[in-house]
C-alpha cells in the first residue's frame, strides 16, 4: 500500500513505498482552450505562479478566474516591462510573485539536481521549474514543443521514478507524469524576452513555501 501525504516530511521517505505528493489546484495556461490568444499561448509562467499562489492560500482555482489572472498578469508585464512572452526564473519571482502577486515566501535556487527537487517536496514546499519543453517530449505538445517552458512539480513517485506535475502546457495536465531522468535533462532556465537565444544550461528551480 502506498503512503500518501499532502505534507510529507523527510523522515517519512521510504523509497520502496512512498509517493510524495502535494495537493495543488490545476489550470492550463489556456483554461478554455483558447491557444490562439498570445497571452495564453505564452502564459506558462503566469499559470504556474497562479497555481502556486492558490495552493499556498489553500484556495480552489476556478477556470474563469484563472484565465482572467493569466491575462491580467501578462498585460501588466507587457505594459511595465514591454515583454510578456518568456520570463526567466528570477524574473518570474521578482515580477510575477513579488511585484504583481505580492507574495514574498519564494526563492530561486540554481545548480540543482533531481534530489534537490524531491527534498523540497518532502519538506512540503512546492517547486516550479523552467525547462526545455522539446526535451520533455510531451506527445500532447504542438510539435516540436516550446524551447522555453515552465511547469509545477507537485510530487515524486519512488516506485516508478517519475515526477508528478501540474503541466500548464496541455489541457489535461493535472498530475501529468514525466520520467525523472527525462525531466532532469529538460531542466534549464532561459532568458526573459521574446524567443531570446538560450546560451545557458543552468538547472534552476523556484521554491514556493507556505
Amino acid at each position: 500500500m502506498l503512503f500518501k501525504s499532502s505534507r510529507p516530511t523527510s523522515n517519512l521517505i521510504n523509497p520502496d513505498t512512498l509517493i510524495v505528493k502535494l495537493n495543488v489546484p490545476f489550470v492550463s495556461q489556456a483554461p478554455f482552450g483558447e491557444w490562439s490568444d498570445p497571452y495564453q499561448q505564452n502564459g506558462c509562467e503566469e499559470a504556474s505562479a497562479i497555481m502556486a499562489i492558490h495552493w499556498a492560500a489553500g484556495q480552489d482555482l476556478p477556470l474563469q478566474e484563472a484565465k482572467e489572472e493569466i491575462i491580467a498578469i501578462s498585460d501588466w508585464q507587457n505594459k511595465k516591462y514591454g515583454i510578456y512572452q518568456d520570463t526567466s526564473a528570477y524574473d518570474t519571482v521578482k515580477r510575477i510573485f513579488k511585484e504583481y502577486l505580492k507574495y514574498q515566501n519564494v526563492e530561486v535556487i540554481d545548480n540543482i539536481n533531481s534530489q534537490d527537487v524531491i527534498d523540497q517536496l518532502a519538506k512540503g514546499n512546492l517547486v516550479i521549474v523552467p525547462a526545455n519543453g522539446r526535451v520533455l517530449n510531451n506527445p500532447a505538445f504542438k510539435p516540436p514543443g516550446p524551447v522555453a517552458h515552465m511547469l509545477v512539480i507537485t510530487g515524486y513517485d519512488y516506485l516508478t521514478e517519475e515526477f508528478i506535475t501540474n503541466e500548464p502546457g496541455i489541457n489535461r495536465g493535472k498530475d501529468y507524469r514525466y520520467d525523472a531522468d527525462v525531466m532532469f535533462e529538460a531542466f534549464r532556465d532561459y532568458p526573459t524576452g521574446n524567443y531570446e537565444p538560450i546560451n545557458t544550461d543552468v538547472k534552476t528551480m523556484i521554491v514556493v513555501r507556505r
